[in-house]
């Protein structure tokens, strides 16, 4: 038993934490551009085709929870299928990615409050460090206050969000048919399909894309407290992938249809605010910066509790120090790993601060490459554990072939970015795969670590 707050959430909840965790506002301003100026008027065909390994890897998790509804999530699949060592490394990137993301957020977060007041945070650097800084210990208390009340947090910051996402997709079209740009040009079945992109601007927008998605595995970290634990995780998290996959189709039509991809090329750090900005009249733009600020908040918040419940899990069994498997006696969460991202978090942010000015553009680009690496980990892992029992064709393509083809594609798109850097978009930086691979590095020396300082936990012995 991992001590949390059992039947919290139903399936209404735990979908509306994957949908978060993942910050489609937040998602789409940081994104949208960029895949624009590599896909053109292929970008709906890219978040398509990013969708697919996605849905393929959600499958895995269904899967896997139905059999093992732990709280570590891939840390317990994967030490399954592959054993301890693999098992530990891959928990070990779900907190190293979790860490990375948050400089993002806590920059994405600083820049628009500052926004809100007239403030420029590239004029005030220590000021959006200090606002940033602040952000994450508020959502580090909030996690701590226990999961319902965070997840009803969660569900009123994602409907201000995703209807006012609707809404501008909505206003833009109904500009492109009432009053349209000379850009303009109404939807076509042609910008999803993906034949017309080269392997170079493919290559450079599925690495965007994927970092679009990423999120929805939070719905699966808090099964320990889900009503039903073994089904409404795995099932809120494929509903989740879909809400996704509708948002982001509706409004990257809509931004392409509107101006065509060139004005979208044209805004890589922010496209979104550059559509409200035209779209809406004052104030009324001003809205959409307070959706993303408030994605970026929820995000934030989201992002601590699989870090938080992995760090348990692992410490559970032994393989952490024990203070992370502490659970508050009244909100029943895991405070010391909770207290700790935030701390871990702050340290990480204030010194890539100090590194780069690119703070967002680095941990992103660092970010698809772990994500990459424990998705289709897992998928390998599910393929794998499950290769002798799927007697039906359902189950042969639920726990094996979507599983297999996700990660094998997740695979792919990590090695072309490594290996293949140069192109439309920047991709992966040098200094971003230097990051991850240090980061996974640092893991394999943590986890020789603690094999020694903990060689009896029956956990490396495969129990």
């Amino acid at each position: 038993m991992s001590g949390l707050r059992a039947n919290a959430l139903g399936l209404r909840l735990v979908s509306t934490i994957g949908v978060a965790s993942a910050a489609p506002g937040y998602s789409l301003a940081a994104a949208l551009g960029v895949v624009a100026l590599a896909a053109g008027t292929g970008l709906p065909a890219t978040l398509l085709l990013a969708f697919l390994p996605m849905a393929g890897i959600a499958c895995a998790f269904d899967q896997f929870n139905r059999i093992d509804p732990d709280c570590g999530t891939v840390f317990a699949w994967v030490s399954r299928a592959f054993g301890p060592t693999w098992g530990w490394l891959t928990g070990w990137t779900v907190i190293a990615a979790d860490v990375v993301v948050m400089a993002s957020l806590a920059q994405v977060a600083a820049q628009y409050a500052l926004a809100l007041f007239g403030c420029s945070a590239a004029q005030h650097p220590l000021l959006a460090q200090a606002v940033g800084v602040g952000w994450i210990a508020a959502m580090t208390w909030l996690c701590s206050r226990g999961i319902a009340f965070s997840a009803r947090l969660q569900g009123a910051l994602l409907l201000l969000e995703l209807i006012v996402l609707v809404v501008l997709a909505a206003v833009l079209l109904r500009t492109v048919y009432a009053a349209p740009w000379p850009q303009s040009a109404p939807p076509s079945l042609a910008w999803f399909w993906p034949g017309n992109l080269s392997a170079r601007a493919l290559l450079d927008a599925l690495g965007v894309a994927i970092f679009l998605y990423w999120g929805w595995d939070t719905a699966l970290n808090v099964n320990a407290e889900s009503h039903n634990p073994q089904r409404t995780p795995g099932r809120a998290a494929l509903l989740a992938t879909l809400v996704l996959l509708a948002v982001f189709l509706f409004v990257a039509t809509a931004a392409v249809a509107w101006r065509g991809p060139t004005f979208l090329a044209a805004h890589p750090d922010d496209a979104l605010a550059a559509l409200a900005a035209e779209a809406f009249a004052a104030p009324w733009d001003k809205l959409l910066a307070v959706v993303v600020l408030t994605s970026a908040v929820a995000a934030t918040q989201t992002t601590i509790l699989p870090t938080a419940r992995t760090a348990l899990s692992m410490a559970q069994k032994g393989v952490l120090p024990q203070v992370f498997a502490t659970i508050h006696p009244v909100q029943q969460v895991p405070t010391h790993a909770t207290l700790w991202m935030g701390a871990v978090s702050v340290a990480w942010y204030l010194a890539l601060a100090q590194l780069t000015p690119r703070v967002g553009a680095v941990s992103l680009q660092a970010l698809d490459l772990l994500v990459a690496f424990y998705y289709g980990l897992t998928g390998f892992a599910c393929a794998w554990h499950f290769r002798r029992n799927a007697a039906t064709p359902l189950l042969f393509v639920l726990r094996i072939a979507a599983p297999l083809a996700s990660g094998l594609a997740l695979l792919a798109v990590m090695a072309g970015l490594v290996l293949w850097p140069s192109g439309a978009v920047e991709g992966v930086g040098p200094l971003a795969v230097a990051m991850a691979f240090a980061l996974l590095l640092l893991g394999f020396v943590l986890l020789l670590a603690q094999r020694r300082a903990s060689p009896a936990a029956a956990f490396w012995r495969g129990r």
